[in-house]
């Protein structure tokens, strides 16, 4: 672990060079989300994917909550973010999440799917990245969004979008009802919400139709046992599988409906 983190920072420093560097170390421990936004440079250097370049971020106290607002821009498209806590050590972990999700969209490739669908469901939507980055690939259809303590909304070239967003935790097979009871049609849907997964049932799925794409990460054997012999069940085949984190044992599946 202490040599992947020296190799983790001499390519930081070849990266950002040697005065970039010094002044993520100085933000790191006194502006960490300052040094978050620095590392995103970083992210670029190492993966300049087209989307990834075009991506732009800005934040600022919020005028009327104790929080925080964030916009995440990605050419013609903008998720304006207001951000429900007071610390910025809260909302650096929620940059944390987003620049491991644009990692994870720009030199992990995992979502390099098919963007055609009447509904997008992005369970664990962070600050909009995935939803953006569908957007930019071509979906036209509804949006749906859920990321507890954030109220996101979605705009293209400054007009609001057909989105929908849901500040909750997923606490019960109820909240999915809830999330996935009026998506209709083929559908992107995915889950990447930190265990919430094991709340998911077969009929939440039941008015997908053929052609509807399920993108589920999945944290632990245990709860892979528990839903996946279900949901494949119901007329899912598993087109990919790939492993996100060996260590923490987060897998992510990515499965067609083909009924």
């Amino acid at each position: 672990m202490i040599f992947g983190r020296i190799r983790s920072h001499m390519e930081t420093l070849r990266l950002l060079g040697v005065g970039g560097y010094l002044s993520y170390l100085v933000f790191k421990r006194f502006d960490p989300v300052r040094a978050r936004l620095l590392y995103v440079k970083h992210v670029k250097r190492r993966c300049p994917h087209p989307f990834l370049l075009s991506v732009r971020y800005g934040y600022r106290r919020s005028r009327v909550s104790r929080g925080y607002v964030v916009e995440v821009s990605a050419g013609l498209y903008r998720a304006y973010n207001v951000v429900y806590a007071s610390t910025k050590h809260y909302l650096s972990d929620l940059l944390d999440f987003s620049i491991g999700a644009l990692e994870e969209i720009s030199c992990r490739h995992i979502y390099n799917i098919d963007p055609r669908g009447d509904y997008l469901v992005d369970i664990g939507s962070t600050l909009g990245e995935f939803s953006l980055y569908m957007l930019a690939k071509g979906f036209r259809g509804r949006i749906v969004s859920v990321e507890p303590l954030v109220y996101t909304r979605l705009y293209e070239e400054g007009e609001p979008l057909d989105h929908i967003h849901y500040s909750i935790f997923i606490e019960s097979p109820e909240d999915f009802n809830k999330i996935l009871g009026g998506v209709r049609g083929r559908a992107i849907v995915k889950i990447d919400c930190e265990g919430c997964e094991k709340h998911l049932r077969p009929h939440h799925l039941r008015n997908l139709e053929p052609g509807s794409m399920l993108l589920l990460e999945t944290h632990g054997e245990k709860i892979e046992n528990k839903i996946l012999p279900k949901i494949l069940a119901t007329g899912f085949r598993i087109e990919n599988q790939q492993t996100i984190n060996k260590e923490e044992d987060l897998r992510l599946y990515t499965m067609i409906y083909d009924l």
